[in-house]
């Protein structure tokens, strides 16, 4: 009879692990989030400001591997600059690495690569306005009690990447720094 008691309470405890293991921490999500758009083009010696003053869009999709890792797919539109000559945009992959509070928050780190583009409304010859982008960012998410699968994010996001430009008769080539970013909140529903 004792080891038929010991070996419930040994069976029940082991079940109340696999259960603590199998929480709502895996799974796919999918959000979005809106927020305001900055950049600037840099080289040697000078810098400016691309005049990006509008929304910023945000299109989430990641696999959370355990409350504190997740894999992030993002594409980002910075939207349009001042004079509407580029809508710069950006498609990457990042690890979200972060820490789950029992009070549903979860603050979060980005680290990713990433294409970005600057999208010029015309054609300028001589001129390759994609690159290979470093993507990074940090923030904050914060899941309801009572509702676990919704998740809040406050963030900072950045695209960096390097530019291209040849000279117009085709024999200097010159190298422009790139740095987009975005201040956004958004929304994730983990399925």
């Amino acid at each position: 009879m004792k080891k038929l008691l010991l070996w419930v309470l040994f069976s029940s405890f082991l079940s109340q692990l696999a259960y603590a293991e199998s929480d709502n921490t895996k799974g796919f999500y999918l959000g979005g989030g809106i927020g305001n758009s900055t950049g600037e083009i840099s080289d040697d010696n000078y810098s400016e400001d691309l005049g990006l003053n509008n929304n910023a869009y945000h299109i989430i999709a990641g696999y959370q591997v355990n409350k504190n890792f997740t894999v992030e797919a993002q594409y980002i539109n910075y939207g349009l600059d001042d004079y509407e000559i580029m809508e710069p945009t950006s498609l990457s992959l990042s690890a979200n690495l972060g820490y789950s509070f029992e009070t549903g928050f979860r603050p979060f780190v980005l680290l990713g690569l990433g294409v970005s583009q600057i999208n010029f409304t015309e054609s300028v010859p001589g001129f390759d306005d994609s690159g290979i982008s470093l993507h990074y960012g940090l923030g904050l998410g914060f899941s309801p009690a009572g509702l676990p699968n919704l998740t809040f994010r406050l963030a900072y996001e950045a695209d960096y990447f390097e530019l291209e430009i040849d000279d117009y008769r085709g024999y200097q080539v010159d190298m422009f720094d790139i740095t987009l970013s975005s201040t956004y909140a958004g929304l994730t529903y983990k399925f």
